[in-house]
């Protein structure tokens, strides 16, 4: 279950993982239903998670449905989980309320859609022409995050890219101002 800090994962092949050492299993976190990988791009050593355009603030951390985690085994049973993604953490101050914060590259750099991952090094990349890919990501405050004199920390997920001319942060406020 997305949130939880353990998950199940079963075994479907009809082989003798012990017998047959060159076998590696992999694991993606959280999952998103069966993926015809025929229709896609992907090699053979990559997988395909979603990095979504959308995520949800989540106190004191990311929104855990957003944080892209590959799994590899060498027996099926027993799986070591990485961190693909990153981490961009964004500290307020203020009197007002947090409604949704905007998070854009200031040189189209992609931030979200289909994210492509090599299972032999864990390296990932977003794709330029995928359908779905965006240049923004929105971070919903649902009914509003309250700011004080005390920083209050938003999270977003991210791809693992260096922003090299910068990126723009635009918060909009339950009154409806913007900053």
């Amino acid at each position: 279950k997305t949130g939880d800090r353990s998950g199940t994962f079963s075994n479907v092949e009809s082989f003798d993982p012990i017998k047959d050492k060159s076998i590696k299993f992999n694991a993606i976190f959280p999952g998103h239903g069966n993926l015809n990988y025929a229709a896609t791009r992907a090699s053979n050593a990559e997988m395909i998670a979603k990095l979504p355009s959308a995520q949800k603030y989540t106190k004191d951390s990311y929104c855990p449905k957003s944080n892209i985690m590959v799994g590899t085994s060498n027996d099926g049973s027993s799986y070591v989980f990485k961190n693909v993604v990153s981490y961009l953490r964004l500290s307020l101050v203020g009197q007002k309320a947090v409604k949704s914060i905007k998070l854009r590259g200031n040189n189209r750099e992609l931030l979200a859609g289909e994210l492509f991952v090599n299972t032999d090094n864990l390296n990932c990349h977003l794709t330029g022409d995928d359908i779905g890919n965006v240049k923004e990501i929105s971070l919903d405050c649902g009914k509003g995050v309250q700011l004080s004199e005390t920083p209050v920390d938003f999270h977003f997920v991210v791809p693992p890219i260096t922003m090299e001319k910068g990126f723009i942060i635009v918060v909009e406020f339950t009154d409806g101002t913007v900053f």
